[in-house]
């Protein structure tokens, strides 16, 4: 009989699992956003929902985006040189005519602004600048960003250049690395 009571009190301590003895709380009611979600979502006219990123999610992404194509454009240009050097260029005259492109419309802008303000102030010469605050920090803030622009667009080329010329730095032999070996 105590073997039975022990065998049985054994077989019920590793087949059953134990009763669950902890505090049990409430959950809490949410309205509006469910707990532990931080992506908010919002619902369109045909009931499909859009993901609305934060700003910090996007900033993560385009960060990992930029990583990954910076590390693959260096593999590809150290195992196939020749290979990148048919990418690399195209890329690198992208790059070029965006750079190109952003400083002849940011002068657009700036040379169109100062002309606004000159006739503005033309008009009424009795105004003082600083009621034109507004075309002054729209024309230093589109400088800003153009300046930017440009010195990422350079770094970007530096890079392209860079890696263009690795297998002449690194001392590899372009034609039997081109040939697609371990």
């Amino acid at each position: 009989m105590a073997l039975g009571i022990c065998s049985d009190a054994l077989h019920r301590s590793i087949v059953e699992p134990r009763p669950n003895t902890r505090l049990k709380l409430t959950a809490p009611v949410v309205y509006g956003r469910i707990p532990f979600v931080i992506i908010p979502v919002r619902r369109l006219q045909r009931h499909m929902a859009i993901i609305q990123l934060s700003r910090r999610a996007v900033e993560t992404l385009v960060v990992t985006l930029i990583a990954a194509a910076v590390s693959g454009l260096a593999f590809v240009a150290y195992k196939y040189p020749l290979g990148y050097r048919k990418l690399a260029l195209p890329l690198g005259i992208c790059v070029a005519f965006f750079s190109l492109y952003a400083v002849v419309y940011g002068v657009g802008y700036v040379r169109s602004q100062i002309s606004v303000l000159g006739e503005r102030l033309r008009e009424r010469p009795s105004e003082p600048l600083s009621a034109y605050d507004y075309l002054i920090s729209g024309m230093n803030q589109k400088v800003a960003w153009l300046a930017k622009i440009v010195v990422v667009c350079g770094l970007i080329l530096g890079y392209l250049a860079l890696l263009w010329f690795l297998p002449s730095i690194l001392g590899i032999n372009q034609s039997a690395s081109g040939a697609g070996g371990a």
